[in-house]
C-alpha cells in the first residue's frame, strides 16, 4: 500500500519537473535578446539627449528632442506615450519664457500630470511655473486654483526650511490681490510671513517683501492704519539688513509716499522723497535685477524702476499743487514711454495713465475742474491709443466729481454709473455712494440723497440690511476701516443730512446728521497718528467740528440738554492734535522718574544728530549745487525723526497723565472740577463756516455761535496790523472786536478770572486789549484777569506742575554791538531797558544774569537746565516759512533755533520770553501758533511769558521789573501781569499815545499761573489749629466738671 502511493507520487513529481523545464526553455527562447534588442530603443537615447538639454535650461533644443521621443515611441504603451507627451509639452511651454505663446502647451500638459513620473515636490514645481506663466500674462483667475493646488501639493511635504512651500504660500496671496480679493491676499500673506519668521527670522527680505504687500493690501480694504504699520516694518527690516538690490526700498518708499500724500505731511513726503533720490543716486548697473516687486520677467533694465522713481516725485508736486513741474513729469513719462526699445506692457502704461490722474487731481484741487475734466479725458485717450485696459473705478469717480463742480450734472452721473460698473472692490463703494449723494443734492432729489447715503453706511459697515436709523451705528461697525476717503464720505453723508433738515425740517435728518459727524470724528482721531495735524488732518476736522457744533446749536433750540452739551465739548477736545501736550509730558517733571536712563540717552543720542543734520542741510541749501548732499541730510534727517518718534511713544508709555489723556479722558467734568469757582474758560472753535464758542465755569456750560469765520478773522487782522502800528483807529476796531468775541450772551455771567483757549488767528491776539467802548478805560484790562491755554489737554497736563521748589533765577540778556534799539526786533542792536531790566529782577530774586557779549548759545544750553525761573530779555527772529529756524540772538553772533530747544529738558517752571514776537508766528492747522514760545513748552517749561509782536523795550521792562515784584508778592502769574500792567496805566495816564495797547499789551501769560513758590494760606492753618486748641479746651472743661460731679456724689 505504502510503495504503490509512493510509485503514484513520484511518476507526477517527475511529469510536473518535466513540464516546468519546458516552460522554462520556451521562455528563455522566447526572450533570448536578438542583437537588435540588445541596445535601448531609439525613443530611449532622444529621452536622455532631451533630460540632459532640459538641465541645462537649453529648453527649446530639449523639447525637439521629447518630441522626436514620443513619436518614435508610438507602439509603446499609453503610459509611456503620455508620459513623453508630457515631457514635450512641459520642455515646449518652458522654453517660451513667460511669454503667452508658452501658455497653450502648459494647458495641454496639466491633464497628463499623472502620467509625469514627477514626484510631489517636482508636480508642485510645475503648477508653479504654470501659474507663474498665466499671471505674467494678466490671466490671474485662472492662475489662483493651481496656485492653490501647487501649495496643497508642498504642505505635507514637511520640507525642513519649507521655504518652497511659503513661496507658493506668498504667490496666492498676490494672486488673490491681482484679482481682488484683498481679504483672502491678506490672510494668505500673514501665513507666509509667520512662516518665513519662524525659520528666517525677523530681519529678512521675505518678510519684508511680505509685510511690503501685505500693507498694500490693507490700504485697499480701506485700513489705513494697518497699512502704515506694515509699510513701516518692511522699510525698517529693509534698512537693517544687506540688499542686493536697493530698489526694494525705492519701493516701498515710495508705497509711504502715498500714504502719506494722503495723510498730508509734507515733511514726512520730503524725508522719504531725500530717501528715494539717494537711492537712485547710488544705483547700480544690476538694479532692480533682483528686485521681485518688479513684474517684469525678461533681463534688460526695467523702466518701471525709473517711473516708479518719477511717479514719487510727482506726488511730491501734487501735494503742493505744483502743477507746472507735475506737467513736467508727465511730459517726461509720455516721451520715455514713447521711446521704449519695445512695446510697453501693461505695467509702464498704468504709470502714462497714473501721471494724467495726479494732473487732473491737482487742477481740480485748486479749483480749475474744466482743465482737469480736460486731462482725466486726455488720459482715457492715451489708453485707447495704446489699447491698454479701461479707466479705473475711480478715474470715473474723480471725473464725475469735477464735472458736479462745474454742474454738468447728467454726465457726471454718467460717470459714476462707470464707476459702479467697472467697480471691482467693495471698499471704494462707501465713497462712491457719498458722491452720488452730492450729485442727488445738487438735483434736489432729498429720497435719492437719503438712499445713497444709507448705501454709502451699508457697504461701509458690510451690512445690507441697515435701518434708516443710523444712530444705531458705532465705530466698531465699520470693522477696522478707517482711511481719509472714509472719514471725508462720513462728514460729507452728514453735511447732505444737515442741509436736507434746514430744508425740510425732518428731524430724524438732524439726528442722524450729528451722528454720523460723530462717527467720522472718531473715526478721524483712529486715523491720525498721534503726531503734529496736518492740513488735510486740519481740514477734515473743521468740516466735522463746524457740522457736529451746528447740529448741536439746532438741537439745543429744540430742547436744552446740558448732557448732550457735555459730550459735545469732550468729542471735540479728546479728538484733537495731540502733539503739543505730548511733547510737554514727555519733559514735563512728572515724568522724569519713570523714564530709564537707557531710553533718555537712546534720545538725547538722536536728537544730537537730529541737530548736526539740519545745521548740515542749512549749510548745503545755501549752496544749489548740492543737491546730492541735501538729499543726503534730508533722508538722514527723516531717518532720524522716525526713530525719536519710536522712543518718544515708549516714553509716554510710561506715563500715567500721558494714558489718561490719549485714552480721550478730557471729560467736561475733570474741567469743571479744575476750575476754581471765580474762573471761567473759554474755547474758541473756528471752522471754515462759522465760529462758536464754549463757556466754562464750575458748575455750566454754554455754547454760543459768533457768526462768519471769515468776518471774525478779517477783524482780528485788522485789529491785530492797527495794535503793532500804534494806530488810533484801534479803538474803533476794538469794540466791534469785542461784540463779536464776547457779545451774544458770552459775557453774561462771565467770572472775574478767565481762561482764553483760542483758535486760529485768535492765538496772536491778546483779549486784555478789547474795548467796550472805545476808550482806554474801558478795556477787558480792568474787568477781567486773564491768562491762555493752547488746549484744554495742555491746560490740564500743565497745571500745577513743578519741577522743584527751588527759586533759582537766570536771566539771559545779551549786549550787542552796535547803536541803541528801541524794540526788542531782530535787529541786533543794544538793548539798554532788557539790560536794566534782568540786573533788576536778579537783584530782587537773588539770581544770575548773563550779559557779556561772548556768551553765547553753547553756554546757554548749558547754564538754562540749572535754573526754575528764565528770563530771556533779547532779540528774536520769527521764520514764518519754517518755524523750527526761528530764533535767539546771542551777544556773540550765534543762534538758538527752535528745534534745538525742542529737545531739551529744562528745569524751568516758568520762562519769560521777553523779546520780540515770541509767541507769534505762523499758524498751523489744528495745531495753532508755532512760535518759539512753542519750543519752551516741548522742552517741558508749564509757564509762559511771551511776546506777540516787537515789544518796546522801555514800557516792557517797566512791566517786567513789576510784574516780578508782584510775583514776589505771591500773586499768581496772570495777577501779577495784570496787576503790572495796569500800573504801567496809571504811570501813563495823561498820555494818551503810551496808553495805546501797543506798549503794554504785548506780553501775556500761558499755561499753569500757579505762584513761582507754593502758595500758602496761612490763616487757614491758623483757623485749623485754633480749632483744634478750642475743641480741647472744651474737652478739659467737660471732663472737670464730670470729675467734680462724682466727687459731689459720692460726698
Amino acid at each position: 500500500m505504502w510503495q504503490k502511493n509512493g510509485g503514484k507520487l513520484y511518476i507526477w513529481t517527475m511529469l510536473l519537473t518535466t513540464k516546468l523545464l519546458y516552460i522554462l526553455l520556451v521562455c528563455s527562447v522566447l526572450y533570448l535578446p536578438s542583437d537588435s534588442e540588445q541596445e535601448d530603443p531609439a525613443w530611449m537615447k532622444q529621452v536622455e539627449l532631451a533630460d540632459t538639454l532640459q538641465k541645462q535650461k537649453h529648453y527649446h533644443e530639449a523639447s525637439d528632442h521629447w518630441e522626436k521621443a514620443y513619436s518614435l515611441a508610438q507602439n509603446e504603451p499609453d503610459s509611456i506615450k503620455n508620459w513623453l507627451l508630457f515631457r514635450y509639452l512641459y520642455a515646449k511651454g518652458v522654453g517660451y519664457n513667460y511669454e503667452k505663446e508658452g501658455i497653450t502647451f502648459f494647458e495641454k500638459a496639466y491633464p497628463l500630470l499623472p502620467y509625469s513620473r514627477l514626484d510631489t515636490s517636482d508636480q508642485s514645481t510645475f503648477l508653479n511655473t504654470y501659474y507663474h506663466f498665466l499671471g505674467y500674462n494678466n490671466r490671474w483667475e485662472e492662475a489662483l486654483p493651481f496656485a492653490e493646488e501647487c501649495v496643497k501639493l508642498r504642505e505635507p511635504l514637511n520640507e525642513d526650511p519649507p521655504l518652497a512651500y511659503l513661496s507658493a504660500v506668498h504667490d496666492v496671496a498676490y494672486i488673490n490681490n491681482k484679482i481682488g480679493n484683498y481679504p483672502e491676499a491678506i490672510e494668505y500673506y500673514h501665513r507666509s510671513i509667520n512662516g518665513y519668521i519662524k525659520y528666517n527670522g525677523y530681519m529678512d527680505n521675505e518678510v519684508a517683501l511680505g509685510y511690503n504687500n501685505l500693507a498694500f493690501n490693507y490700504g485697499l480694504v480701506g485700513m489705513a492704519n494697518k497699512s502704515y504699520e506694515y509699510y513701516m516694518k518692511a522699510a525698517q527690516i529693509w534698512r537693517g539688513i544687506d540688499l542686493a538690490d536697493n530698489s526694494y526700498l525705492m519701493t516701498v518708499y515710495g508705497n509711504q509716499m502715498r500714504w502719506q500724500k494722503q495723510y498730508g505731511d509734507h515733511a514726512a513726503m520730503e524725508g522719504i522723497l531725500a530717501s528715494i533720490r539717494e537711492i537712485v543716486d547710488s544705483k547700480s548697473k544690476n538694479w532692480g535685477n533682483k528686485n521681485r516687486l518688479i513684474a517684469n520677467k525678461n533681463d534688460h533694465e526695467h523702466p518701471t524702476l525709473l517711473l516708479s522713481y518719477w511717479k514719487s516725485c510727482l506726488d511730491y508736486y501734487a501735494f503742493k499743487s505744483d502743477i507746472y513741474n507735475i506737467q513736467n513729469y508727465l511730459d517726461s513719462t509720455r516721451q520715455f514711454i514713447r521711446n521704449l526699445p519695445q512695446k510697453p506692457n501693461d505695467n509702464v502704461l498704468e504709470y502714462l495713465h497714473q501721471a494724467y490722474s495726479v494732473l487732473g487731481e491737482a487742477h481740480a484741487e485748486t479749483g480749475n475742474h474744466e482743465d482737469a475734466i480736460r486731462i482725466f479725458r486726455a488720459g482715457f485717450d492715451q489708453m485707447e491709443q495704446y489699447r491698454y485696459g479701461t479707466p479705473s473705478p475711480h478715474q470715473y469717480a474723480k471725473l464725475a466729481k469735477s464735472l458736479i463742480a462745474i454742474g454738468q450734472l447728467d454726465e457726471a452721473g454718467q460717470q459714476l454709473q462707470e464707476a459702479f460698473r467697472k467697480n471691482k472692490n467693495p471698499a471704494n463703494l462707501p465713497q462712491f455712494h457719498a458722491l452720488s449723494a452730492q450729485l442727488y443734492e445738487k438735483k434736489n432729489q432729498p429720497d435719492s440723497v437719503r438712499f445713497h447715503i444709507g448705501r454709502s453706511l451699508a457697504t461701509l459697515c458690510q451690512n445690507d440690511d441697515l435701518k434708516k436709523d443710523f444712530t444705531e451705528l458705532t465705530s466698531s461697525s465699520f470693522l477696522g476701516k478707517v482711511n481719509r476717503h472714509y472719514v471725508t464720505s462720513l462728514s460729507a453723508n452728514g453735511h447732505h443730512l444737515l442741509r436736507l433738515y434746514r430744508k425740510t425740517a425732518l428731524t430724524d435728518d438732524l439726528r442722524n446728521a450729528n451722528h454720523l459727524f460723530t462717527l467720522a470724528l472718531e473715526m478721524l482721531n483712529m486715523y491720525y497718528l498721534g503726531g503734529p495735524y496736518t492740513d488735510a488732518l486740519a481740514d477734515m476736522q473743521t468740516a466735522i467740528h463746524f457740522g457736529l457744533v451746528e447740529c448741536q446749536t439746532l438741537l439745543q433750540r429744540q430742547k436744552a440738554d446740558h448732557a448732550s452739551l457735555a459730550t459735545l465739548f469732550e468729542n471735540l477736545e479728546n479728538n484733537r492734535s495731540q502733539h503739543r501736550w505730548k511733547k510737554f509730558i514727555k519733559h514735563a517733571p512728572s515724568n522724569s522718574t519713570t523714564v530709564p536712563d537707557s531710553l533718555r540717552d537712546a534720545e538725547a543720542e538722536q536728537r544730537q544728530l537730529l541737530v548736526f543734520y539740519k545745521q548740515q542741510l542749512a549749510k548745503v541749501d545755501k549752496d544749489t549745487l548740492q543737491g546730492k548732499q541735501a538729499n543726503q541730510w534730508r533722508a538722514k534727517i527723516h531717518a532720524c525723526e522716525t526713530a525719536l518718534n519710536d522712543i518718544e511713544e515708549q516714553m509716554l508709555a510710561l506715563n500715567s497723565q500721558y494714558k489718561m489723556l490719549s485714552q480721550g479722558m478730557v471729560t467736561t467734568r475733570t474741567i469743571q472740577k479744575k476750575l476754581p469757582k471765580q474762573v471761567s474758560m473759554l474755547r474758541y472753535m473756528f471752522t471754515d463756516s462759522g465760529a462758536y464758542v464754549m463757556r466754562i465755569d464750575r458748575s455750566s456750560l454754554a455754547l454760543f455761535p459768533l457768526g462768519r469765520t471769515d468776518s471774525i478773522e478779517m477783524l482780528v487782522g485788522k485789529a491785530t496790523k492797527q495794535l503793532q502800528t500804534r494806530s488810533p483807529d484801534y479803538y474803533t476796531t476794538a469794540t466791534k472786536l469785542y461784540e463779536r468775541l464776547m457779545g451774544a450772551g458770552v459775557s453774561e455771567g462771565l467770572k472775574r478770572y478767565l481762561i482764553i483757549v483760542p483758535d486760529g488767528i485768535l492765538h496772536q491776539f491778546p483779549f486784555e486789549a478789547l474795548t467796550k467802548t472805545e476808550n482806554p478805560s474801558s478795556f477787558l484790562l480792568h474787568s477781567h484777569t486773564i491768562s491762555y491755554a493752547a488746549s484744554t489737554s495742555l491746560w490740564l497736563a500743565q497745571k500745577g506742575l513743578r519741577h522743584g521748589q527751588r527759586r533759582s533765577f537766570g536771566a539771559f540778556a545779551p549786549v550787542y554791538a552796535g547803536g541803541v534799539e528801541k524794540e526788542r526786533s531782530v535787529s541786533p542792536q543794544r538793548l539798554a531797558g532788557a539790560k536794566k531790566e534782568a540786573e533788576t529782577i536778579a537783584k530782587m530774586l537773588d539770581g544770575n544774569v548773563y550779559q557779556h557779549n561772548h556768551f553765547g548759545k553753547k553756554s546757554f544750553l548749558k547754564e538754562a537746565p540749572n535754573y526754575s525761573l528764565l528770563h530771556l530779555a533779547m532779540h528774536a527772529d520769527v521764520r514764518e516759512e519754517d518755524s523750527e529756524n526761528s530764533s535767539f540772538h546771542f551777544g556773540d553772533g550765534s543762534r538758538l533755533y527752535a528745534y534745538e530747544l525742542y529737545g531739551m529738558q529744562l528745569q524751568a517752571n516758568m520762562a519769560v520770553l521777553s523779546a520780540c514776537n515770541t509767541g507769534y508766528g505762523p499758524l498751523q492747522k489744528g495745531e495753532g501758533v508755532q512760535s518759539l514760545a512753542t519750543a519752551f513748552t516741548y522742552a517741558g517749561v508749564p509757564s509762559l511769558v511771551m511776546g506777540l509782536w516787537s515789544l518796546p523795550d522801555a514800557s516792557t521792562s517797566g512791566i517786567m521789573v513789576d510784574y516780578y515784584r508782584q510775583l514776589i508778592n505771591k500773586k499768581y502769574k496772570h495777577s501779577a501781569l495784570a496787576t503790572a500792567k495796569a500800573n504801567y496805566l496809571k504811570r501813563v495816564e495823561n498820555e494818551s499815545q503810551l496808553q495805546h495797547p501797543f506798549y503794554w499789551a504785548g506780553l501775556i501769560v500761558s499755561g499753569d499761573i500757579d505762584p513761582i513758590h507754593p502758595h500758602y494760606n496761612y490763616w487757614y492753618w491758623a483757623i485749623a489749629v485754633g480749632a483744634v486748641l478750642v475743641f480741647i479746651f472744651i474737652l478739659r472743661i467737660r471732663r472737670r466738671r464730670q470729675v467734680n460731679i462724682s466727687e459731689t456724689a459720692m460726698n
